[in-house]
């Protein structure tokens, strides 16, 4: 290839390199470097982008404009519509067609639908932090409640065996306490692990 990819880049900013280097190696700057060397008068691919490089030039004041006469010829605008023809039923008999219908799903097959965490607390207004903090304050809350006391070493690991150990016991403890502090403890359970 004719393109000296060693000198482009010494004329471009360092931090670029890598992502310029593979660039320069792509299949699409190849056929883009092809196309440019060995076009055509009528390559209507490489005239758009050379002029629409012209014309962005010539949107500066202190250069000289140049002409553009591809992209100014209105020949190539589209200038009608086009409709496709309908079908073409000759020949074809005269009866419906009728596809067999999509099979039906059975429902019992289906698992339920699961509730989607919300990312923002009801009092935290986008503060991810502080729903964070008042997860840990309820969870804080309902060990106090159950006599677990409310150190922190009380809060769960993120495995899976700690995860399913932690919810099965506040499911547990949320029975006890009741049907207040259960909402505060789903909400809870969502925010530490997902």
């Amino acid at each position: 290839m004719c393109f000296r990819i060693k000198d482009f880049l010494k004329t471009q900013p360092a931090g670029s390199h890598e992502f310029l280097k593979q660039f320069l190696e792509s299949q699409a700057f190849q056929s883009f470097a092809e196309h440019r060397i060995f076009t055509t008068n009528d390559d209507a691919d490489v005239l758009f982008f050379e002029e629409s490089i012209i014309r962005k030039l010539n949107r500066s004041m202190f250069t000289t404009r140049k002409a553009t006469p591809f992209l100014d010829d209105p020949s190539y605008k589209i200038t009608k519509t086009f409709v496709a023809a309908s079908p073409d039923n000759t020949n074809l008999p005269k009866k419906i067609y009728r596809y067999s219908p999509f099979p039906l799903l059975s429902p019992e097959l289906f698992a339920n639908a699961r509730v989607k965490p919300s990312l923002k607390g009801p009092d935290s207004k986008g503060d991810h932090l502080s729903h964070r903090r008042s997860s840990s304050a309820n969870l804080q809350s309902l060990a106090s409640l159950t006599g677990h006391g409310g150190s922190r070493k009380m809060l769960p690991s993120l495995s899976r065996r700690a995860m399913a150990k932690a919810a099965s016991a506040a499911k547990a403890a949320a029975r006890k306490v009741g049907a207040g502090l259960r909402e505060a403890l789903t909400q809870t359970v969502y925010t530490v692990w997902f």
